[in-house]
């Protein structure tokens, strides 16, 4: 229980507050006056005041929310215009920017197996892979395999080895039923640090080039499990102009976060994890609310609006047991004149239970390494940190 539960106990008459295991908590007496900034700050993120307590009391990671009162709190967020939640293809799609459209489509071919693995990467499984079991679905259409260099361009492609070993562990999690935990250590913080490692992302070998790396934060209880941060070496030109930045804020953070390892990490991509077909509202909800903060955040850091820019989306990634799905937030004006949050959803990427999917995931992985290193950080050199 937060520490103002004990405080504050229920009274007949009031509205029932929103308290959920696994998920931020928006509060629902918020006015209607509530905007993305005051509701990722009831959150828990700092987004209006440097010197806000980021971290406030949370529940221990639990796999028991109500589904009663995530749908409350789904509905309450759109309802006050905070977050609003629409389909890649549903109706209102046309208001889909271009370039997140332009990823979708190219995530979509991912799925569909389009060019998935090199000629070059296909060589190296060997000649006996076509007649490997967990290796045949590769060879079954021709499709599978790039000729362009399209493919090499996101980086190499997993090793025979390495894609066993991630089928194994994820089988293993599956049949026996491992938590959450054991998914992320075995599975899912496995294969996406294979991706990045191959990554052309990380390919440079100049010592003052910016990574693409890994975070976890599942342990740290910040309600997304992984995300994509840039590493900017002190070597880097831009990294003095960060360090600035960061000592201008109470808390020292570039992010919307007060977790130590990424304080001078600007993240770049969320990731959200959870069981197999379970709690998916409850995945919204919680990649919603932290994508909201780090918008919010972002206005703050830029010192305007940061839709009347060039980044016309933020990208994440929710995580089911196998299945692997693309999601990802923009801004919209509302008539008062304040920015909500549009998630949209969703994408199929791949599933852990072939190779044929690892191989979709990793592709897709390495697609959007390369947005957070071509797209993304230039964007945060140029407006946030006024370098380049």
């Amino acid at each position: 229980m937060s520490s103002n539960d004990g405080a504050n106990p229920a009274t007949p008459g009031k509205r029932p507050r929103i308290d959920l295991d696994q998920t931020p908590r928006a509060n629902p007496l918020l006015s209607a006056r509530s905007d993305a900034s005051s509701a990722a700050s009831s959150s828990g993120y700092d987004v209006d005041r440097d010197d806000a307590e980021l971290a406030a009391p949370k529940r221990p990671r639990t796999n028991n929310s109500s589904p009663t009162k995530i749908t409350y709190t789904l509905a309450y967020l759109h309802i006050e215009h905070v977050v609003q939640y629409r389909a890649f293809d549903g109706r209102e799609s046309a208001s889909v920017p271009a370039s997140l459209k332009e990823l979708v489509a190219s995530i979509e071919a991912d799925a569909f197996g389009q060019g998935i693995i090199s000629d070059y990467d296909l060589a190296l499984l060997g000649s006996d892979a076509s007649g490997d079991p967990l290796f045949s679905s590769i060879f079954a259409s021709p499709r599978f395999v790039d000729h362009t260099g399209s493919r090499a361009k996101l980086g190499a492609s997993l090793s025979k080895v390495a894609v066993s070993e991630v089928l194994a562990e994820a089988q293993e999690c599956e049949e026996m039923r491992h938590s959450e935990a054991n998914w992320n250590c075995f599975v899912h913080s496995r294969l996406i640090r294979l991706a990045l490692n191959l990554s052309t992302a990380n390919s440079n070998e100049l010592q003052d080039t910016s990574r693409i790396r890994i975070g976890c934060l599942n342990a740290h209880d910040k309600r997304i499990d992984f995300c994509f941060y840039v590493d900017v070496p002190d070597s880097n030109p831009a990294r003095r102009a960060l360090d600035q930045v960061c000592r201008q804020r109470s808390h020292g953070s570039i992010n919307h976060t007060d977790y130590p390892p990424l304080l001078r990490r600007p993240v770049c991509l969320s990731i959200e994890t959870k069981l197999t077909g379970q709690d998916w509202q409850a995945a919204l909800e919680q990649t919603s609310i932290w994508l909201t903060a780090q918008w919010a955040c972002l206005d703050k850091l830029a010192g305007k609006e940061v839709v009347a820019t060039s980044l016309e989306f933020l990208p994440a990634l929710i995580v089911q047991g196998h299945d692997w799905w693309f999601v990802a937030t923009t801004r919209n004006m509302r008539p008062d004149a304040r920015y909500e949050t549009v998630l949209w959803s969703k994408v199929f990427i791949g599933s852990t239970a072939s190779a044929r999917g690892v191989y979709q995931v990793v592709t897709t992985l390495q697609r959007l390494a390369k947005w957070c290193s071509e797209t993304y950080w230039p964007w945060f050199a140029t407006q946030v940190l006024r370098h380049g």
